[in-house]
């Protein structure tokens, strides 16, 4: 795993801000071309090595990974929600990212309180809450081509 990631990391050297024009300063600029990352990310994930694909996705911001954040959402890890969008898209970016951020950190918050809130009954249990959450985050994400 350490080989693998410290090739990628050769391959997807970070640029200072002034080697990169203004609209792509978040995430690492990859001297390879896309295909080939996606060749890494497909064989990381056939040999079951999902941590390290999870981490070039991130560092590379060149593959969003649906199924992926779909499942931290429902399982309410929102710091590790964050971090991952926050590798493809900024809150400000445009409206849909303002949205999706609004969103999760809504449900964080709801979680933290843990009170029986209108909106908390209305969803019934967490779970319930997450997923009609994420379906509603899902559709600003379809909407966002800085994550597509």
């Amino acid at each position: 795993m350490r080989l693998i990631m410290s090739t990628v990391r050769f391959m997807c050297q970070k640029k200072t801000e002034e080697d990169v024009p203004q609209e792509n300063l978040r995430g690492t600029y990859c001297n390879v071309g896309k295909e080939d990352l996606f060749l890494v990310l497909q064989f990381l994930e056939d040999a079951n090595l999902t941590e390290t694909a999870r981490i070039l996705e991130e560092e590379s911001g060149i593959f969003f990974n649906m199924s992926y954040f779909e499942n931290i959402v429902t399982n309410g890890d929102w710091d590790k929600v964050e971090r991952y969008l926050l590798a493809f898209t900024g809150i400000n970016d445009n409206t849909n990212s303002t949205k999706i951020f609004y969103e999760i950190r809504r449900r964080k918050c709801l979680e933290a309180l843990d009170i029986d809130h209108k909106l908390l009954s209305d969803y019934g249990d967490r779970e319930s809450a997450r997923a009609t959450m994420f379906a509603d985050v899902k559709n600003f994400i379809e909407e966002n081509r800085l994550l597509l």
